[in-house]
């Protein structure tokens, strides 16, 4: 839940990053949420909208609306669908009888929705001209709409859902229509002050970026700029206009990258990126890495680790990926594209996590795994993380040894032997360090760390 409400409020702040929520196509951060948004997404995951209007009758633009959406205007429109059902869940165990919290906020965001669809035309694009000359009309009460309209998304930024729905419900009836309006305006100016920042600051593969995976207004300005950038008439000299041109061909090839990794994940294809992890070029591999962690949290652990588990090769290859992540010298980040360096912090948990955490599903479910990765010298990363990672980072490699310890004999007796490991467990990690220096055999480590979890 707190994963989805953070997707939309990076996303109403005006970003791209909805995803996880990468989402969503399904694991809500793991922040593939950029990319599953109503409406955003390019196609590859973008959903529907449902509009029930909020009363009344006539088209989007005179009524409530009502109707399918095909997408919502902007990504904090979309994003912000995500708060609905978080809130209902915690609230209607507690407000039986009352209404379900987020009704209302589902109903008038998909009542936008409709309004803005009205402007898409007949090849699934946003008209701006024509959304621009629909939201001009909106003059009664202009500067008090505005001002409550940015207070509702502020109001979404901060997961207040109840104040969200409080602030839709204080305005009249015959000012709703104006009201909506203004808040599709104020997100718009969001887009078009995000624009103008990438193009300042030459940063055109973000147009390249929010053409494919922002809302259908920001994909509708990036690429109206684009065209404009690249064209020969464009207005810049010769010179400048291939540079841009360049710079474009290069995103897109990145664009084409990141496809080729999500369009598996989406479809939960773990051969094919298993696949893509042994034999992808280095991105395609730390991205695939990625995406499998994201089918594990999905479910999808024994799946991922019976292909991981089955080749030496790719057990080496994942052993020498994560070397390559935790080591602070390793090149591989720093000769990343800024849209690929982009995608790969916010497509899933980080790279050096989401490897490790293949490796605690190899505990799990293939033990027998583990042999080839102590030969590979799995530790010696995970000592790093250990000794120099954020505190969730340590936390999380502590618990991943105390599996991979528990599941392996081989893998405990070489934890057991290793210095570094040993000399910087016994007050951080106590479980840890009582594993490490547990004086037995491997089966009474075993039944003794399941006594524990079962707190007796």
């Amino acid at each position: 839940m707190k994963m989805k409400l953070a997707a939309a409020k990076s996303a109403s702040a005006g970003g791209v990053r909805g995803p996880g929520a990468w989402h969503s196509c399904a694991c809500a951060k793991t922040r593939f949420s950029r990319v599953g948004l109503q409406g955003g997404g390019g196609g590859k995951g973008g959903g529907r909208g449902r509009g029930r209007g909020l009363g009344g009758s006539g088209d989007g633009w005179s009524g409530s609306g009502g109707g399918r959406g095909l997408g919502l205007a902007v990504c904090s429109i979309a994003a912000a669908t995500c708060v609905v059902a978080a809130g209902a869940a915690g609230a209607n165990q507690s407000r039986r009888g009352a209404p379900e919290t987020g009704v209302v906020l589902e109903s008038w965001l998909s009542w936008l929705d409709k309004l803005v669809n009205d402007c898409i035309d007949g090849k699934g694009n946003l008209d701006l001209e024509e959304l621009e000359r629909r939201l001009s009309s909106a003059t009664a009460g202009g500067e008090n709409l505005s001002r409550l309209a940015d207070k509702l998304w502020r109001a979404i930024d901060e997961d207040e859902v109840e104040l969200a729905e409080s602030l839709i419900e204080s305005v009249d009836k015959d000012k709703m229509l104006n009201f909506g309006k203004y808040a599709i305006r104020s997100i718009c100016k969001k887009d078009e002050r995000m624009v103008s920042e990438a193009v300042k600051g030459k940063q055109f593969w973000k147009l390249v970026q929010l053409a494919n995976f922002g809302s259908v207004h920001q994909q509708a300005l990036a690429r109206s700029r684009l065209e404009v950038l690249t064209s020969s008439g464009g207005g810049g000299d010769k010179e400048q206009t291939e540079a841009i041109r360049r710079e474009v061909k290069v995103a897109e090839m990145d664009i084409k990258t990141i496809h080729s990794v999500l369009a598996p994940y989406q479809a939960a294809d773990v051969k094919k990126l298993v696949k893509m992890l042994k034999s992808g070029s280095g991105i395609q591999k730390v991205m695939a890495a990625q995406a499998l962690s994201g089918l594990c949290g999905m479910g999808l652990s024994e799946k991922v680790a019976e292909s991981l588990g089955r080749s030496p090769q790719l057990v080496k290859e994942m052993v020498s990926l994560l070397k390559q992540e935790v080591d602070a010298k390793s090149s591989a980040a720093a000769t990343r594209s800024p849209l690929l360096s982009e995608w790969v912090e916010d497509f899933s948990l980080p790279p050096k996590v989401s490897l490790a955490g293949l490796f605690g599903a190899l505990g799990t479910h293939r033990p027998e795994a583990l042999h080839k990765a102590i030969e590979f010298n799995v530790l010696a990363p995970l000592v790093g993380m250990l000794d120099k990672g954020t505190e969730r980072e340590k936390d999380l490699v502590a618990s991943l040894l105390l599996v991979m310890m528990t599941a392996n004999e081989k893998t405990w007796l070489a934890a057991k032997s290793n210095k570094a490991l040993t000399s910087s467990s016994p007050t951080k990690w106590p479980l840890l360090a009582t594993c490490l220096s547990f004086d037995g055999t491997h089966q009474e480590l075993s039944d003794f760390m399941m006594t524990r979890s079962q707190g007796k």
